[in-house]
């Protein structure tokens, strides 16, 4: 209804049974496997991986953060069932082109791997959705996530730092 050229919908709570996977996407993206809403999507990593491996979809790239022991497995075995084909993004990635030397404006570490996610889909989509180089260094560089480790000041001067940690990896992420 309102014309958008793109959409980057986030699921809410996982991805078989999430509202958002009504769609059939350009590329389904899952960042890593944690151990969150348990008491819906299961208590071990397996079956949380499972639950949000249903976003897969028949032929539609899937790109991925998770590791091994964490979920990867099922990831990758759903994408070969969904001859899906699936990019695997790793800490070395963080540091290679474009990102090796460039300044993230989102703080944490893990970061660098949520950006690395983001330069593989812009590399998977580039067929479909062309990105200059500039426009994608500009973009990492200036980007900005409301409620993700936001520094504001306090009326009184004081340093406040504002997260949406909900579950262990993201508190510890947090903490570091």
């Amino acid at each position: 209804r309102h014309g958008c050229d793109l959409v980057i919908w986030e699921t809410g709570l996982g991805g078989r049974l999430d509202a958002t996977n009504i769609v059939t996407p350009l590329a389904s993206v899952i960042t890593n496997i944690g151990l969150e809403h348990t008491q819906w999507l299961g208590e071990t990593y397996n079956r949380i991986a499972a639950e949000k491996a249903g976003i897969i979809k028949p032929a539609v790239p899937v790109i991925t953060g998770a590791t091994p022991g964490h979920g990867l497995e099922i990831i990758v075995q759903t994408a070969q069932e969904q001859a899906a084909p699936i990019s695997v993004v790793t800490d070395r990635d963080a540091t290679q082109a474009p990102l090796s030397g460039l300044d993230l404006s989102l703080r944490g570490g893990h970061q660098r791997l949520n950006a690395a996610a983001a330069v593989r889909v812009v590399e998977v989509l580039s067929g479909v959705l062309p990105v200059a180089d500039s426009h994608l260094r500009q973009g990492l560089e200036h980007v900005r996530w409301a409620g993700r480790l936001e520094i504001v000041q306090g009326p009184a001067g004081q340093t406040i730092v504002l997260d949406a940690a909900h579950n262990a990896d993201g508190t510890e992420a947090l903490a570091t």
